[in-house]
């Protein structure tokens, strides 16, 4: 199912990442839309994460943490977000968690969590996109759900993005591997679609870099791409 005219002949100002995980960031840097750095590009999140994160604006977003994965992660006990970049890391590959370390944590999501909220509220037109409609974290809730129940979530999200910031004007596209054709019918929406992308057999990224420009290809962007390459020399999670 090819992605429809409505989402792929509007020209975006932004494009801006959901998670699930790094996938889509990672993509954004490297074909150089880099633009919006948000809350959601480094994370692990459920969409029940976003949307319970948009919901309370990142109130107390990583001041509960606890280790995970055998200390190489980090979980936000309130909002179910799994963290693998925020923290340094010691000879082992365990994050350290401190106080200290904590609280640079908080600031540095809430200050990604600005710049997101910044970006909605801007009247800038904005393709929003996702990875996957569950993760593979093992308290995902949409893991092993119908595809009812997994379109509810995804309508749940627009909805609440909609009303919340209700002067934006923004398309949502969620890639996964798997066929797309009976959500997108149980979704029901012009201005949402999952799409089918390929898995890369190759190890490292999900999505291969040459599947990424095909999809992104299909779009239409008011900015240039060239201008937003970043140096490699910069920190990886795209901070500045």
């Amino acid at each position: 199912m090819n992605i429809p005219r409505s989402i792929t002949e509007t020209v975006y100002d932004e494009i801006i990442s959901l998670g699930g995980n790094c996938e889509i960031a990672h993509h954004l840097r490297e074909s150089g839309v880099y633009l919006v750095k948000g809350v959601f590009d480094w994370l692990v999140t459920p969409i029940a994460s976003v949307v319970e994160i948009v919901r309370n604006e990142a109130k107390e977003l990583g001041e509960t943490i606890i280790a995970a994965n055998d200390g190489t992660s980090a979980k936000c006990k309130k909002y179910s977000a799994l963290l693998h970049h925020e923290f340094p890391r010691a000879e082992n590959n365990e994050l350290i968690i401190s106080n200290n370390y904590i609280n640079n944590c908080i600031s540095k999501l809430l200050h990604k969590y600005n710049t997101l909220h910044s970006s909605l509220q801007s009247n800038s037109i904005k393709l929003l996109v996702r990875y996957g409609l569950e993760t593979d974290l093992n308290w995902d809730g949409l893991i092993g759900k119908d595809t009812a129940q997994k379109a509810e979530q995804v309508i749940e999200l627009y909805k609440l993005l909609s009303e919340k910031y209700d002067n934006a004007i923004f398309k949502l596209v969620i890639l996964i591997h798997e066929d797309s054709n009976e959500i997108n019918k149980a979704i029901n929406n012009e201005n949402i679609f999952v799409h089918t992308i390929p898995k890369n057999p190759d190890a490292g990224w999900a999505i291969s870099g040459s599947d990424w420009k095909i999809f992104i290809s299909q779009f239409r962007f008011s900015f240039s791409e060239s201008y937003t390459k970043l140096d490699e020399t910069l920190h990886w999670s795209g901070e500045s």
